[in-house]
């Protein structure tokens, strides 16, 4: 995990996230994840969020979790997603549901899921010394899933454990982290935040914040009492993200890859931490993700909140990067369709703070729907003509001789000429310049710096490129032009 410096932070274009669940492919079937990747791979997705973990289970070849049920194990669904989206230059992150213990309408089959866990138990008990159970594909507190109590260390290493032999033992790009928050009910009377019956009150967790505070988590008589737990419980959650760091810092010198740590947060910092005690302020104020995906899902009928989301979220100075998740699942015909994707794309680009888009979901932009596959020509049709490759005079997605023939045939002329890379009206030395700088680079790779066979090919013309300050150019000093767009920081 190594976060840049924001001077140095990609192109909004260098990053297109999708978020693919484990309910949109097949894990029996090869054939249907490769064609899962490859869809997305010919949207120009450069980032695929890849579900490997849904309730404390796993999609993939695990030492340290049950085998999800339904999945047949003839295949190993992670390795195929991972060899398919290297093979055709997509990233791929290793997506787990934290916090989520059980589902369904049936208990774990497997006697070893961590649902079954004793000493100690890793599910919560409330203030009355019940047990949270799963009833009806609920869980008997809150309705949603059953959850992981993460106060507990044991709890917390076992997390750990998952990621380190997630990210040491397959070629991931990053490792994401979703529900990294409190999947409890609120209390109203509280001010919505997370109900203080229902935080871990076993005799374990009152114990470790004894040690911490030396307070009785026991009495939640008055308001500051229940909010001086709750606050350490939330820092519990912070604790995890920091520890889960420090495993893919550790897997990243282990296996000299780099290793992307990334979340999905809460839509505003404001609501995560008042609400489901994820303090992602704190996060990024400390730099402890490389991405924070906020999962900013508008409606057309709410979407007057992006502006004010926006603000909460780039209102915490942060070298992380930021990328904006957006739920285009929700934009059906009676929301705006496609026209109201574009338009919360266009309004996140034009705010200028966001580094890229992330989407939500697979199924929204390619599952073959005629809603689906408009929505997809139209945001490919919207990077393309938002961001221009520099120095491809002839407009064919690369940087070659033959924009340089565009080039020297209109060298010394004045007018809207192709090869005006500066926009200047005047062929010069300059868009020659662009043109060098950005010599064997693409459009469907716009990160990608010559190769060394390119280098080499303009030295035999003596045309070779100018490096910026005696050094090769870093993936992100590709040149990019936007299109009537406000200029990128």
């Amino acid at each position: 995990m190594a976060v840049a410096p924001s001077c140095a932070r990609a192109e909004f274009d260098d990053f297109r996230g999708l978020w693919i669940s484990r309910f949109e492919y097949n894990d029996n079937s090869s054939a249907d994840i490769r064609n899962k990747i490859n869809a997305a791979a010919d949207l120009g997705i450069t980032d695929v969020i890849w579900q490997v973990r849904g309730k404390a289970d796993a999609y993939y070849q695990s030492a340290h979790e049950s085998p999800a049920e339904g999945w047949n194990q003839a295949i190993d669904p992670l390795q195929v997603a991972i060899d398919t989206a290297h093979a055709r230059g997509v990233k791929l992150h290793a997506w787990l549901n934290t916090m989520p213990l059980w589902r369904d309408t049936t208990q774990p089959s497997d006697p070893s899921h961590i649902y079954y866990n004793s000493d100690p138990s890793f599910r919560v008990t409330d203030s009355g010394g019940a047990v949270e159970q799963t009833v009806g594909g609920s869980s008997s507190f809150s309705g949603g899933y059953s959850r992981i109590n993460h106060v507990l260390p044991e709890a917390q290493q076992h997390i750990s454990n998952v990621v380190q032999d997630i990210a040491t033992n397959y070629a991931v790009d990053g490792i994401h982290l979703d529900y990294i928050r409190w999947l409890g009910p609120g209390d109203a009377g509280d001010g919505f935040r997370p109900d203080w019956d229902y935080l871990p009150h076993d005799p374990y967790s009152h114990q470790l914040y004894f040690n911490d505070t030396g307070q009785d988590a026991s009495d939640g008589s008055t308001f500051a009492k229940r909010e001086a737990y709750r606050d350490w419980v939330q820092g519990r959650i912070t604790d995890l993200v920091e520890l889960v760091g420090d495993t893919v810092d550790n897997a990243e010198l282990a296996t000299g890859r780099q290793i992307d740590l990334s979340a999905a947060v809460w839509n505003n910092p404001t609501t995560a931490e008042r609400d489901y005690m994820q303090d992602y302020r704190d996060w990024l104020s400390r730099d402890l993700l490389d991405i924070a995906i906020p999962m900013v899902y508008l409606r057309q009928s709410n979407s007057h909140l992006l502006d004010n989301f926006l603000d909460d979220i780039f209102s915490t100075p942060t070298n992380s990067q930021v990328s904006i998740g957006l739920g285009t699942y929700l934009h059906t015909p009676a929301e705006g369709g496609v026209d109201e994707t574009l338009r919360q794309v266009q309004e996140v680009y034009d705010d200028g703070r966001a580094d890229s888009l992330t989407f939500f979901s697979w199924r929204s932009l390619l599952d073959g729907s005629s809603l689906s596959s408009q929505r997809a020509a139209a945001l490919v049709q919207w990077y393309e003509d938002t961001f221009v490759l520099e120095g491809d005079y002839n407009d064919d997605g690369l940087v070659d001789a033959a924009d340089y023939t565009l080039w020297r045939d209109t060298f010394l002329q004045f007018g809207d000429l192709p090869a005006d890379g500066n926009g200047d009206g005047f062929i010069g030395n300059a868009d020659y310049d662009l043109w060098a700088a950005n010599y064997g680079a693409s459009a469907a790779n716009a990160a990608t710096i010559p190769e060394p066979a390119a280098v080499a090919l303009l030295a035999a013309l003596g045309l070779a490129p100018r490096w910026a300050g005696g050094r090769p150019l870093r993936n992100s000093e590709i040149q990019l032009r936007s299109r009537a767009a406000p200029m990128r920081r």
